[in-house]
């Protein structure tokens, strides 16, 4: 509570509506327009008309809705470790188990035993296996955060050198 007595203008942006207005409203959907066509576009793009190592063709639904999975998981993740401030144990063991459980549910539900179990539920058998050992698929992952990313990251340089809050400062 003494806090608040001796630091009144740290609230000051909170009660001028600064982070919750209809411009930050349309910049969060502009955002969340633009990264949803990145996360569909980019992998679609870079898997159509492919052909994996082994010669088989690795522009298929599974592989597709696979790649596109894995590209938004891992932006998300990102996303996230940019906007924490402190890096603690509990932080730590979300975010990277967040990716962690991604990918060893990903690998449990492609594979030939639960296939065996109720074919109709895990049709994707080996897509897991196939799609995410190829390196354009990583290039994918990778681009796709990175597009997605920086322009939060620019934004948020360029405006808090513009016109820095009271935080900044």
């Amino acid at each position: 509570f003494n806090c608040i007595l001796m630091y009144p203008q740290l609230y000051v942006p909170g009660q001028l509506s600064q982070y919750f207005s209809k411009r930050a409203f349309m910049m969060c959907a502009l955002h969340s327009c633009y990264s949803s066509l990145v996360l569909f576009f980019v992998p679609y793009a870079a898997t159509y008309d492919t052909v994996r190592d082994d010669g088989k063709d690795g522009a298929d639904y599974q592989s597709f809705a696979l790649i596109t999975q894995t590209c938004l998981t891992v932006t998300v993740c990102v996303q996230l470790g940019l906007d924490l401030s402190y890096w603690t144990v509990v932080n730590h063991l979300f975010v990277w188990g967040s990716l962690g459980m991604f990918f060893i549910l990903t690998f449990t539900m492609y594979t030939d035993g639960l296939f065996r179990l109720r074919p109709s539920s895990f049709a994707f058998i080996g897509t897991a296996r196939n799609c995410l050992n190829q390196p354009n698929v990583w290039l994918t992952v990778a681009l796709t955060a990175i597009l997605c990313v920086l322009p939060v990251v620019a934004y948020r340089f360029f405006y808090s050198q513009i016109s820095p809050t009271i935080n900044d400062k």
